[in-house]
């Protein structure tokens, strides 16, 4: 199963945790690359980020998107 995964930042707890967690269940989880990712104080590459989207969505199982 592939589930597509958009964090909410880039913190470990929202990018690197569930990653973990989805391997522990045998699945397949992709995220944005980290260098298209907000990084402290520089916000995301969004246009960057929607292209992944688009790519990433196009076989995917699931779309878990975080946001506030």
């Amino acid at each position: 199963m592939k589930i597509c995964f958009l964090p909410l930042d880039s913190r470990p707890c929202t990018s690197l945790f569930p990653r973990q967690l989805a391997a522990l269940r045998g699945c397949t989880l992709t995220v944005p690359p980290e260098n298209r990712m907000d990084y402290f104080k520089t916000p995301s590459q969004t246009e960057e980020i929607w292209a992944w989207l688009e790519r990433e969505t196009a076989d995917a199982h699931i779309l878990v998107l975080s946001v506030e």
